[in-house]
């Protein structure tokens, strides 16, 4: 049986695949500082060198970040891990 290597984001215990596409990975996680579960949004390793796509990603991130409605998702946090950005959802 093999075990799948998740990616390392500190304050954060990913603990599954919640889903994928051709840009990114979203990994169902706790929140280990606020005792919370939520998704991380993972930028695929392909696409992490292109500098244009990780402004696109960042900008994503604070766009997203500007809403507030019950229908759209609240962003908790964005950064970079394993030289990979990610966004907290």
């Amino acid at each position: 049986m093999t075990t799948e290597q998740f990616p390392r984001i500190d304050g954060f215990r990913i603990e599954s695949v919640h889903g994928e596409g051709g840009m990114a990975r979203v990994y169902l996680a706790k929140d280990r500082s606020l005792d919370r579960m939520v998704a991380i949004k993972m930028m695929s390793s392909e696409l992490s060198g292109d500098s244009e796509f990780r402004t696109r990603f960042d900008n994503e991130a604070k766009v997203v970040a500007k809403f507030r409605h019950p229908n759209i998702v609240s962003i908790y946090a964005s950064g970079e891990a394993e030289a990979t950005k990610y966004i907290v959802m």
